[in-house]
C-alpha cells in the first residue's frame, strides 16, 4: 500500500502502469494505492480525495480492465466513466483521465495470452473481442460493479496482512477462483464499445511536466 501526497511520486510502488499526475485543487492531496499480485495478474486499487488529472500508460505486456466505484466520477479522454462500464485498454495504450474527489477504481492487468487461456479453459475462447486503443464497454448487468467490489476486497485483505505470513502473491485459492469467474463474466461477449478517442501509444513526457 502506498499513500501519495506529492504528484511527482505517482510512479512509486507500481510496475505495470506509468502515471503522471497533476493536482487540480488547492487543498492537500491524498492518493491511496494498493496492489496485489495473483501469479501473472495484477490488481491495482486507487482512490483520491481531490480532483486530479492523470496521463496513464498501460505496460507493454498487459491489457487493462478497470471498473470504478459506485459514486466515483471522472472522464477518460473526455468521455464519462460510469460504474456500469468497463474501461478496456490494449497493451501500451495511453489515456488522459480527469477524476473527481472520492474517485476510486480497481484495475485488473493481465497479459493477452493469459487472458485467452482463462477464457479458453472456461469454454469462452471465442467470446472476447480485443480492444483497439481505449474503449468503454458495457458488460452484462452488474458485472462491472461486482468486479470492482470483489477486487477492492481482495487488495484490502492483502494489504492488511504483512509478509511473510500473507504474501501478496499467494492469495487463497478460493479468492483467485472467484475473481477469475467475476473477471471472465465482465470481459466475455462482444459488448457495445465506446471509443473515448484515437489510440495513443507514444512514450511519456518528462516526469512532472503538465498534461496538454
Amino acid at each position: 500500500m502506498v499513500e501519495i501526497t506529492d504528484p511527482t511520486a505517482a510512479r512509486e510502488g507500481i510496475e505495470v502502469l506509468d502515471q503522471d499526475v497533476v493536482h487540480l485543487d488547492q487543498d492537500p492531496l491524498r492518493v491511496r494505492r494498493m496492489i496485489a499480485r495473483l501469479d501473472s495478474t495484477w490488481l491495482v486499487y486507487q482512490t483520491t480525495n481531490r480532483r486530479v488529472r492523470t496521463r496513464t500508460r498501460v505496460g507493454d505486456a498487459f491489457m487493462a480492465f478497470s471498473a470504478i466505484g459506485p459514486t466515483a466520477g471522472g472522464t477518460v479522454d473526455g468521455r464519462e466513466m460510469r460504474a456500469d462500464r468497463l474501461l478496456v485498454a490494449e497493451p501500451g495504450t495511453e489515456a488522459e483521465l480527469v477524476v473527481q474527489p472520492g474517485y476510486e477504481s480497481i484495475a485488473v492487468l493481465i497479459g493477452p495470452a493469459d487472458l485467452e487461456r482463462h477464457l479458453r479453459d472456461r469454454g469462452r475462447g471465442d467470446e472476447f473481442q480485443r480492444p483497439r486503443g481505449i474503449e468503454l464497454r458495457r458488460p452484462a448487468a452488474g458485472a462491472a460493479r461486482a468486479l470492482f467490489k470483489l477486487g477492492r476486497r481482495l487488495v484490502e485483505a492483502a494489504a492488511a496482512r504483512p509478509a511473510p505470513r500473507y504474501s501478496r502473491r499467494c492469495l487463497p485459492l478460493w479468492n483467485r477462483m472467484d475473481l477469475s469467474r467475476r473477471f471472465v463474466a465482465s470481459v466475455r461477449g462482444r459488448h457495445t464499445a465506446e471509443s473515448p478517442g484515437s489510440p495513443r501509444t507514444g512514450r511519456w513526457r518528462t516526469r512532472g511536466s503538465p498534461s496538454p
